[in-house]
């Protein structure tokens, strides 16, 4: 696992993110980083809180558990099949 600060001008704050080595993803997060999105602009996409999808990320929750509609939500914004973002 990888720390990095990183600032953001808009708010003037500095943030803390953890980079996860690809083989430690979740499919969910995989594909989402390979569209360059992200957990805000697929909220956006999606109607899915970024919440949500930061608790299926981190395997916090299990989205093989996850409602149906939220899993289509997530699959269409991404424009991948459903199977493509479970684990």
């Amino acid at each position: 696992m990888t720390l990095l600060n990183v600032y953001n001008g808009t708010t003037r704050r500095w943030y803390r993110m953890t980079i996860r080595p690809e083989d430690k993803m979740t499919n969910l997060e995989k594909v989402r980083r390979k569209k360059g999105l992200t957990q805000v602009d697929l909220e956006k996409k999606s109607g899915v809180p970024h919440k949500t999808i930061r608790e299926y990320e981190q395997g916090r929750n299990n989205i093989n558990n996850a409602k149906a509609y939220i899993v289509v939500s997530l699959s269409e914004a991404l424009e991948v099949p459903v199977r493509e973002i479970m684990n």
